[in-house]
């Protein structure tokens, strides 16, 4: 290290003074000082918290709120929620504990009154410089879905389907490890476990759901391509299980996945950042012949003063949503916000959703129903929303989306599609004024 503090430098340029032991008076004068003199010895900082909270209350219409295509009815929702979160820092970690209950009240429908709860969870700590550990875990039991990607608390994949109405209960874990071995060099390596499973049988087939665990472990490691690239590559392995009305399907489903990939990211901070990867997974199980298919996806985020753009693109494989095993998933996501200077909130968001047999065999020989363009499950949703946010803490705000999805089966194709708006009621208190560094002597 090149050292070029101008004290150092006239400390160097001075002649050296003679060398003076310390006898054992001075040394216990000297401990006597660092413990009694304040600011002789810096004590560890102390952890500092925030509790955040806030409350909205929506009026909800909904078209099909049984979720079972032709013959649904309409209803009228007052949801109510709560939302409180608990934040702890301390100079090497940093802890985030929320929970949502969302209390249901449907006009006509009573027998669907509900009180769903959504928790999560998420800590990291920095043992040192190079390295850092993260642990999220979330939970959701819910029993309304109004898009693709519900599951509120608890993390999942970008399209899950519309299923008719049933209790949903969603529990995931995942731990993640990141070092820097060089300057902008990263290796991580993560786990995952999740659950999902239903409560009730689907009303518009009269069949059971399927229940699913996940357990999967991936490693990665990226190096830099110039000041604002990255290029790596990623190891990947998926394991499920699944169950049915109590009885575990332990032949004829893909359990087993193995992925290979190349990853890439571009970052400008304030500006935008683009994530990409791009592979291969091999999906095996007893009693299915194995079979190869290609995985990528992308995300990306622009933002300008006070607008934001979000983009998303997944391909590769996912659990069936509680409809069927293990099938390959293609959805897109693309977000888009603006922010006035008076407060005011507009955005808009569209999703796709395909499902396709992870074996097209399996198609030929009539085991697997699909539409004419080869899909068990096609969807889109669109929404748009306004808003108003005022300095007191207090937004009111209206939104409005329509869903369509069409899901083979052995009877023909079942379509689902509904409208749903609502008017809603928030008030979170404002934010305290940021507190002043500590002092450093």
């Amino acid at each position: 290290m090149t050292r070029s503090s101008s004290a150092e430098i006239g400390l160097r340029t001075s002649a050296p003074g003679p060398r003076r032991r310390l006898g054992p008076g001075r040394v216990l004068a000297a401990g006597f000082a660092l413990l009694l003199v304040p600011g002789a010895a810096r004590p560890p900082l102390a952890a500092e918290g925030d509790f955040v909270w806030n409350t909205e209350l929506k009026e909800i219409y909904s078209q099909d709120v049984q979720r079972i295509g032709e013959g649904g009815e309409d209803d009228f929702i007052t949801s109510l929620t709560a939302t409180a979160e608990l934040r702890l820092r301390t100079s090497r970690s940093e802890s985030v504990f929320g929970y949502a209950p969302e209390l249901l009240r449907y006009a006509q429908f009573n027998e669907f009154d509900h009180l769903d709860h959504h928790e999560y969870g998420r800590w990291l700590v920095r043992p040192g410089e190079r390295s850092e550990f993260q642990f999220r875990e979330g939970y959701s039991l819910s029993t309304r879905q109004v898009g693709f990607a519900d599951l509120a608390g608890a993390g999942g994949g970008t399209g899950q389907p519309v299923t008719s109405r049933a209790e949903r209960t969603v529990w995931d874990a995942e731990p993640r490890w990141t070092f820097h071995p060089r300057l902008m060099h990263t290796f991580s390596l993560g786990a995952l476990y999740r659950s999902e499973s239903y409560g009730g049988d689907g009303a518009s087939s009269g069949a059971g759901f399927v229940d699913s665990d996940q357990f999967g472990v991936q490693a990665q490691y990226d190096l830099p391509l110039g000041r604002s690239q990255t290029l790596g590559g990623k190891i990947k392995g998926d394991r499920y299980r699944f169950s049915q009305d109590a009885t575990a399907i332990d032949n004829g489903a893909y359990d087993q996945f193995f992925n290979l990939g190349v990853t890439w990211s571009l970052r400008h901070p304030g500006r935008f950042e683009l994530l990409g990867s791009a592979g291969a997974y091999r999906a095996s199980g007893q009693g299915v012949e194995d079979v190869f298919k290609p995985t990528a996806d992308l995300a990306g985020t622009w933002q300008w003063i006070r607008k934001a753009l979000r983009l998303g693109y997944v391909l590769g494989y996912s659990s069936g949503g509680g409809l069927t095993t293990t099938e390959q998933s293609q959805s897109v996501v693309l977000n888009y916000n603006v922010t006035s200077q008076g407060g005011w909130l507009l955005g808009t968001s569209g999703s796709t959703l395909r499902r396709r047999p992870l074996n097209q065999d399996l198609v030929a020989a009539g085991t697997v129903p699909v539409s004419g363009g080869g899909d068990t499950l096609y969807g889109y949703r669109l929404d748009a929303s306004i808003g108003r946010l005022w300095h007191t803490g207090v937004s009111l705000s209206a939104t409005a989306g329509y869903l369509h999805q069409q899901e083979s089966s052995s009877t023909g194709i079942n379509d689902l599609h509904f409208l749903e708006g609502s008017i809603g009621l928030r008030y979170a208190p404002p934010a305290p004024p940021p507190r002043p560094d500590r002092p450093s002597t």
